[in-house]
């Protein structure tokens, strides 16, 4: 199956301290957490030279239903802060047009469908060949994400599109930071503990 991005990128493995604290921020409202995560997304985005400049950063985005039950939007907060370090602007045009089920606890088949035609794009025209950061908390098996460029690319007429995510989650048979599709992952460390 062809990928819809130009590559992908995750700052570490969603275990422990990172875990942690990306649970406190999405889970527990510890909004404050926004820029120690924005500033390890920064890292990630910086730690490789970028084969292109993108124009802007796009928020994988919730279902209104979801946004009510959080109380906040944690993915559009964390690229807005990144958008702030970067000196990027957001574009807010991608939707999720239908509620979906959680992703965790469904396997690849079920993810995919989870998410079929679950998006859409406003102001399409606007992102005709431009580069795009796609911007997440956690990156599993690529469903979601998959499903939205390529809702980019066929909608938008998007160029390039890096993934950028605090956290990957490694599947089973793979070596934590040397999953296929994604570069060795972040090495700095957690000893700072952001946010604590």
């Amino acid at each position: 199956m062809r990928p819809f991005h130009h590559s992908t990128r995750a700052w570490g493995p969603y275990t422990g301290t990172l875990r942690k604290l990306i649970h406190r921020f999405k889970f527990s409202g510890h909004r404050r957490l926004a820029h120690p995560l924005a500033c390890l997304l920064e890292e990630a985005y910086r730690k490789r030279p970028n084969p292109f400049t993108p124009s802007c950063l796009v928020p994988v985005p919730s279902h209104p239903r979801r946004l009510r039950k959080r109380g906040f939007d944690q993915t559009l907060l964390l690229t807005r802060t990144l958008g702030r370090r970067l000196n990027l602007p957001l574009f807010r045009g991608l939707r999720r047009s239908r509620p979906t089920l959680p992703q965790s606890g469904l396997d690849l088949k079920a993810r995919r469908r989870n998410v079929r035609n679950a998006f859409r794009l406003r102001q399409a025209r606007r992102l005709r060949g431009e580069d795009l950061v796609l911007v997440d908390d956690i990156l599993t098996t690529g469903a979601t994400v998959r499903e939205i460029c390529k809702v980019l690319k066929r909608d938008g007429r998007a160029g390039r599109i890096l993934v950028l995510t605090v956290a990957r989650v490694t599947l089973p048979g793979e070596t934590p930071g040397a999953a296929a599709s994604l570069p060795p992952i972040g090495s700095a460390s957690l000893r700072r503990r952001p946010g604590d």
